[in-house]
């Protein structure tokens, strides 16, 4: 394997290098003890770690199950905990990111709306634990859809697969129970199965860091394997920035902590790497020496104005 990467980074592309993700792993283990990764920790690959949101809603941390070690490259967001083996969007409690998946998959019991295409109220109250909702109108609302309950990335709202519609009663049975409570009035939101919400872990953080780099590349494809590990590294926000954790937390670029005289801040984390990608700022600063229109575009997309 050894020799396939170091053909990929010396030969693909060009002679520019070929990059190569690889998931950190989802068992709450220091690779370093484990290798448990072997793949994503050799010097060439980027092994991915994940981060998620903490139960405030806004603090990023690191999830409970992501692996980590001093291979780690950087880490990209993620769900935060499995309930039932499974990522779960409840929040405040649980946070996942909603992933596309197959039109109509008839196995996807965590399906969620993405472009709503009906929309209507709870007409009466529902507790935690429901599958069947009493709606104002069920006009449109495809039995075989999808549904969200509450406004779009709101606390308590919740995505669902629809098993039936019985237009005459108003009402809308769902695949699993509700995990929240709602109040009668509370808008949903119907449209086909076309994504779900049961997709996570550090092999979501992985797919999300390849696409940066897609993205990245495919505005600057001359840049090397190389010149792109420096830019992800240079541009990636320190999350976490006080854990005390004795393997996690950050250290200097002397390997000082913060608690060490002399202490510069925060530049590796064997939970975090570099720290969480940031799409944006990669851009930023990939592209900063654009001027004319394309800068004033740049600009405006990221409201650096």
């Amino acid at each position: 394997m050894r020799d396939t990467f170091d053909t990929l980074t010396d030969d693909g592309r060009g002679g520019r290098g070929v990059l190569l993700f690889f998931s950190a792993g989802n068992a709450n283990t220091d690779l370093d003890l484990t290798v448990h990764r072997p793949w994503g920790m050799y010097e060439r690959c980027f092994s991915i770690a994940t981060s998620t949101l903490d139960d405030d809603g806004t603090s990023e941390v690191r999830a409970a199950y992501s692996n980590f070690g001093s291979a780690i490259e950087v880490c990209a967001p993620s769900h935060d905990e499995y309930v039932d083996n499974r990522p779960l969007h409840a929040p405040p409690e649980h946070y996942v990111a909603f992933a596309a998946t197959e039109r109509g998959d008839p196995s996807n019991i965590h399906a969620t709306v993405g472009r709503p295409s009906r929309t209507t109220g709870l007409r009466m109250s529902l507790a935690a634990g429901s599958r069947r909702l009493h709606l104002s109108s069920v006009i449109g609302f495809p039995s075989d859809g999808a549904i969200l309950i509450g406004d779009p990335g709101t606390t308590g709202s919740e995505g669902h697969e629809i098993v039936s519609v019985n237009s005459l009663l108003r009402q809308v049975t769902i695949a699993r129970s509700t995990q929240n409570a709602h109040p009668s009035g509370r808008r949903v939101y119907a449209t086909t199965r076309d994504y779900h919400s049961n997709f996570g872990g550090t092999s979501h953080s992985t797919s999300l860091m390849a696409g940066v780099a897609a993205l990245l590349l495919s505005m600057a494809p001359g840049m090397t394997w190389q010149n792109v590990r420096n830019t992800l590294r240079a541009t990636a926000t320190k999350i976490d920035p006080h854990n005390t954790h004795p393997t996690g937390r950050w250290r200097d670029r002397e390997g000082h902590i913060s608690t060490d005289p002399g202490y510069t801040g925060p530049f590796f984390s064997e939970f975090y790497g570099f720290g969480r990608v940031d799409a944006a700022e990669t851009l930023r600063s990939t592209l900063s020496g654009c001027a004319g229109a394309l800068g004033e575009i740049i600009d405006r997309i990221f409201r650096r104005r």
